[in-house]
């Protein structure tokens, strides 16, 4: 289930932002980055996302820069978030890039669903209203046909 959770762009959004804010925090509080992907790992309930993660992790470790052990996660993070993450690792400000990510995403979120709120009630009023008309010819063609045989 995470499989295909994970694949779905609002979901996947919504995860990138939490483990974003997350990590933004923790490297705000002096944690090690190394360190803070592991405690970030744990806090998203997404199995698929943790494994990406731990793979992250374990990069790091063997001694990849971030953006390229991200860049092997591509199916995940877009080449966008790579880039900021790049630019913020050279410029030692990780934890604002990773704060602008989540920025990001958050904003991405409210903007789907600002587009979907907006789009749901007219569709709604064209559903009911042919559903409206379907009662109403169902209730009058009995009248209808009773009528004629009289």
């Amino acid at each position: 289930m995470d499989i295909f959770l994970i694949q779905i762009p609002f979901v996947r959004t919504q995860y990138i932002a939490w483990w974003a804010q997350g990590i933004s925090l923790l490297l705000e509080g002096g944690i090690p980055l190394a360190t803070a992907l592991a405690l970030t790992e744990k806090s998203i309930p997404n199995q698929q996302f943790c494994a990406s993660i731990h793979n992250l992790k374990t990069k790091i470790d063997e001694g990849y820069s971030l953006a390229h052990a991200m860049i092997n996660e591509s199916h995940l993070f877009s080449t966008q978030i790579c880039a900021i993450l790049s630019v913020g690792y050279e410029a030692e400000k990780l934890p604002a890039a990773f704060a602008h990510i989540a920025d990001q995403q958050t904003t991405i979120i409210k903007q789907k669903l600002h587009r979907i709120s907006t789009i749901i009630p007219p569709i709604l009023m064209i559903f009911l209203g042919i559903l409206l008309i379907l009662l109403i010819m169902i209730i009058y063609s009995p009248l209808m046909t009773f009528a004629n045989t009289i």
